[in-house]
């Protein structure tokens, strides 16, 4: 019945479908919002992918979901694509049903093409902590690529981390990563940092901030206009990008190494969080507080979120990991590879 009432208005519902009116709106209850429900969920049926901050309708409340699952039904080339609601505004949407070709969707295009007709799979999804991980893997998609794999972060409930892994299969290409946005036209100010403003009320309520963003141009017209980062990959490599709701905008330093770590340091206000994900499995430091202003992390896990308040770990999510160091700290260090929080 709460669904309902957000999604399509129960008065409609009598209209369209009237036996459901009668099972969903009985009319001597009120409707509730769902309590205590975890913050994201995998339907492996339909290869769909949701995290969100909650069910309250606030207005950072944030829907975070990515497509990616057996090519079929609608068949659209749509594979690691994604969508993004804040407060109840789409922000990055989605074409919706029919046959939709990849320029439609968030996602990549390579050397210029869109995907095959293949299928995708979500290869990771757990809640550990104070954090949501999933990677989506589409490298089946794509002649040029022998590895996509989009790694999703919701961390605290609070925004989202996107990190694209890629590798050329035969030589260097040209990818397209491109954002399709339903909000007003995006601005880009003096630090690369994009403004995201709802076409509802004319309020920012999202930064986006990108590696490289030098080379993102917005493109398209209305409800088509995309958001399109432009690179050559030609090694294996990492492509961060963090989705921070709200008016504030954070402080955000990325760092890239190619043998597959990435290292965030976002910083709003007293809190600093890192986030250091790791796919190669092995033992990797990155950061320097010489050279970056970032505290080194050393690790094997998957995926390590810290977040510091004055100084002071508050809390620590580690995805299958035995060890991690925070500059001269051991802060985890088992006999074996574990999910972890603290």
């Amino acid at each position: 019945q709460w669904y309902l009432a957000h999604s399509t208005g129960l008065s409609r519902l009598w209209t369209w479908t009237p036996p459901l009116a009668v099972l969903w709106h009985p009319l001597d209850t009120e409707p509730q919002a769902p309590a205590g429900w975890p913050p994201a969920a995998h339907y492996r049926d339909i290869g769909w992918l949701i995290m969100r901050s909650g069910f309250a309708g606030g207005e950072s409340d944030l829907l975070f979901a990515m497509r990616s699952g057996y090519h079929g039904s609608h068949c659209q080339l749509d594979q690691n694509s994604f969508m993004f609601n804040v407060g109840g505004n789409w922000l990055l949407t989605d074409p919706g049903y029919g046959r939709r070709p990849t320029e439609l969707h968030s996602t990549l295009l390579v050397d210029g093409q869109g995907q095959a007709p293949a299928g995708g799979s979500i290869e990771a999804f757990g809640i550990v902590g104070d954090v949501v991980y999933a990677a989506g893997d589409a490298s089946k998609c794509y002649d040029g690529l022998s590895r996509f794999t989009r790694h999703v972060i919701m961390a605290d409930r609070s925004y989202i981390v996107i990190v694209d892994e890629l590798a050329p299969a035969d030589g260097p290409v040209q990818v397209q990563s491109q954002l399709v946005t339903g909000a007003q036209e995006p601005r880009i100010d003096n630090e690369g940092v994009i403004h995201l403003v709802a076409a509802e009320t004319s309020n920012q309520i999202c930064t986006l901030n990108i590696a490289a963003q030098n080379q993102i141009k917005a493109v398209g017209e209305n409800d088509r206009k995309k958001l399109v980062h432009t690179y050559t990959a030609d090694r294996p490599w990492l492509h961060p990008m963090v989705l921070t709701p709200g008016r504030d905008t954070p402080r955000i330093g990325f760092i890239i190494a190619a043998s597959g770590v990435t290292h965030i340091r976002i910083r709003a206000q007293d809190i600093i969080d890192y986030i250091f994900l790791n796919v190669t499995g092995e033992m990797q430091t990155i950061g320097s507080r010489s050279e970056h202003g970032m505290n080194d992390i050393e690790s094997d896990a998957r995926l390590v979120w810290i977040r510091m308040r004055e100084g002071t770990v508050e809390k620590i999510s580690v995805v299958w990991g035995s060890t991690v160091k925070l500059g001269d700290r051991i802060l985890l260090k088992a006999d074996h590879k574990q999910d972890f929080h603290q």
